[in-house]
C-alpha cells in the first residue's frame, strides 16, 4: 500500500515535469500578407501619324451649249403645216399645266413680222426646237355697205375681224379659237367725189396679245 502511493507520488511529478517543458503560448494568428494589386497600365494612344494633304479635285465646268437661232421667217415656214392640222414632231410638247412661258409663233398671211415683233419678248420662240404653240392669225374683211359712185364701179363700208387659232406645234391639236371684231367703218360721205372705200379699224395688238396670255403664260 504504502509502495503504491509512492508510486502515484512518483508518476504526478513526472506529468508535471513534462507539462512545464512543453508549454503550449497562445499567439495570435498571422497577419495575412496583402495580395499585391495589379498596376494599372497607361493605355498608350497611338502615335499619330502624317495625315495626308488631300488631292484637289478639279472642278469641272459645265458644258453650255449654245441654242442656233433662227430667224422670225424660217421658224414660221417651218410651222405651215399646222396651218393645215398636221403637226410638227421636231417642236417641243405643250404642257398646259406646266409653270412658265411656253414659246409661240404666229404665222399671218398678213403682217407676219410685225405681229412676232409686237408680242412680249419672252414669249417669242428661238427656234423650231423651242416652239411649243403656234397662233395662226386671219384677216376677215366684212362688207357692211356698198354703193355705186356713177360709173366708177362701188365703194364700200368694211369691217376688219380678226381671227384666231391656237394650236399645239408638235401635234397640230386645236387649243383655242376666237374671232375679234374690229371698229364699225365710218358712214359715207354723200358729197365725196372721190372713190374711196370706208374701212374700219382691225382689233389692237395688244388685245389680241392678251387673249394668248392665258395660254403662253402659266
Amino acid at each position: 500500500m504504502k509502495h503504491r502511493k509512492v508510486l502515484q507520488i512518483l508518476l504526478f511529478v513526472a506529468v508535471v515535469t513534462a507539462t512545464s517543458g512543453c508549454r503550449i503560448v497562445w499567439t495570435d494568428p498571422p497577419t495575412p500578407t496583402p495580395v499585391p494589386t495589379a498596376t494599372a497600365t497607361a493605355t498608350l494612344s497611338p502615335t499619330p501619324t502624317d495625315t495626308p494633304t488631300p488631292v484637289p479635285t478639279e472642278t469641272l465646268t459645265p458644258t453650255i451649249t449654245l441654242v442656233p437661232t433662227q430667224s422670225i421667217e424660217a421658224i414660221a415656214n417651218a410651222f405651215m403645216p399646222v396651218t393645215e392640222e398636221k403637226g410638227v414632231p421636231e417642236a417641243s410638247a405643250y404642257d398646259p399645266t406646266k409653270i412658265g412661258i411656253h414659246p409661240i409663233i404666229i404665222i399671218s398671211a398678213e403682217d407676219q413680222a410685225v405681229w412676232n415683233k409686237r408680242m412680249p419678248k419672252p414669249w417669242l420662240s428661238m427656234n423650231v426646237g423651242q416652239t411649243e404653240l403656234v397662233g395662226i392669225v386671219r384677216i376677215n374683211r366684212v362688207i357692211m355697205e356698198r354703193r355705186k359712185i356713177n360709173t366708177l364701179g362701188f365703194i364700200y363700208r368694211i369691217r376688219t375681224d380678226t381671227e384666231v387659232w391656237l394650236r399645239e406645234a408638235q401635234t397640230a391639236k386645236l387649243i383655242a379659237y376666237t374671232i375679234f371684231e374690229g371698229d364699225t367703218p365710218p358712214p359715207f360721205n354723200s358729197w365725196s367725189r372721190r372713190a374711196t372705200n370706208s374701212i374700219g379699224s382691225p382689233v389692237s395688238v395688244e388685245v389680241v396679245m392678251y387673249w394668248l396670255k392665258e395660254y403662253v403664260e402659266k
